[in-house]
């Protein structure tokens, strides 16, 4: 068994820093790669909300910035209640004996939307 400390950084960026960092690329005075390095949020993250803000004109982009988790909307298929209903559906099922393994819950999963 490996023991190891987990090194991931991800979201830990500080909001007020990616709005700035944001700003300045926008009015041109910094590259991507120096607004990055100058504010300590990561180029990916920064280049992701960029576009985001590039595609909402009009925005604030402090709203954006200040959410604890990053939910991608246009890949949902379910909604918040029913994928609380499968959960504990699956929860349920699997303390009774009849879990599913991962692919014939992603099988079964793709039916139901299929069906939508």
């Amino acid at each position: 068994m490996r023991h190891r400390t987990a090194n991931a950084t991800k979201g830990s960026w500080d909001p007020v820093s990616m709005e700035r960092a944001v700003d300045d690329v926008l009015k041109n005075s910094v590259s991507e790669r120096k607004a990055a390095n100058l504010y300590g949020v990561k180029r990916s993250t920064l280049k992701r909300r960029l576009k985001e803000v590039r595609l909402q004109p009009g925005r604030s982009t402090l709203d954006s910035f200040h959410s604890t988790a990053y939910n991608n909307t246009a890949m949902k298929i379910f909604s918040l209640d029913e994928e609380k209903q499968l959960v504990d559906y699956c929860l349920r099922a699997s303390k009774m004996g009849y879990g599913y393994a991962l692919l014939s819950c992603v099988n079964w999963l793709t039916s139901l939307q299929q069906n939508f």
